[in-house]
C-alpha cells in the first residue's frame, strides 16, 4: 500500500458516507489549486524580498510544490484510472499567472541582473517561447498519455 492509499483510507475513515468522502476529495482538489496560486504568489514576493542571487530561489518556491504535487497525483492516479484531459486556464487564471510570473521575473531581473535591458529582453522572449512550447507539448503529451493509460488499463482488465 502506498502513502497515497494510506492518506485516502485515513480521509475516508473521517467521513460517514460516500457523499462526504467525495466532497472531501473534491475539497482537496480545490485546495491543491489554491496551493498552486499561493506558491506562485509567494515566489513573486520572494523574488523582490530575497537579496541578490538568492532571489533565484523564488522559482524553487514556485515550482517545487506545484510539480511535486502534480507528479505524485498523476503517478498515484495512473494505476487506477486514465489521467484527466488537459485543463486549460481561464482568462482570469492566465492573467494571474502572467502577473505572478511577471512580478517574479522582474524581481529577479532587478535583484540578480541589475535591470539590464538585454537580460530583460532575453527573459521576455525566453518566457514567451518557453510557455508556448510548454503548453503545446503539455496538450499533446496529456492526450497521448491518457490514451496510453486507457490502453494499459483496458489490457489489464482483459487479462
Amino acid at each position: 500500500m502506498s502513502y497515497g492509499d494510506t492518506v485516502i483510507e485515513r480521509v475516508n475513515a473521517l467521513v460517514d458516507d460516500e457523499y462526504q468522502a467525495q466532497t472531501a476529495h473534491q475539497a482537496a482538489t480545490v485546495g491543491a489549486r489554491y496551493s498552486m496560486w499561493a506558491s506562485l504568489f509567494a515566489g513573486a514576493v520572494l523574488a523582490w524580498v530575497l537579496p541578490g542571487n538568492y532571489a533565484l530561489l523564488s522559482f524553487v518556491v514556485m515550482l517545487v510544490p506545484m510539480l511535486t504535487s502534480e507528479i505524485t497525483a498523476v503517478q498515484w492516479m495512473r494505476r487506477r484510472a486514465p489521467r484527466p484531459r488537459y485543463m486549460s486556464l481561464r482568462p482570469v487564471e492566465w492573467g494571474l499567472l502572467i502577473l505572478f510570473l511577471g512580478v517574479a521575473l522582474a524581481g529577479v531581473l532587478v535583484r540578480v541582473f541589475d535591470g539590464s535591458m538585454a537580460t530583460a529582453a532575453g527573459m521576455l522572449v525566453g518566457s514567451i517561447l518557453g510557455a508556448s512550447v510548454g503548453i503545446w507539448i503539455s496538450r499533446r503529451e496529456t492526450a497521448r498519455r491518457r490514451l496510453l493509460d486507457e490502453r494499459r488499463l483496458d489490457a489489464a482488465l482483459d487479462d
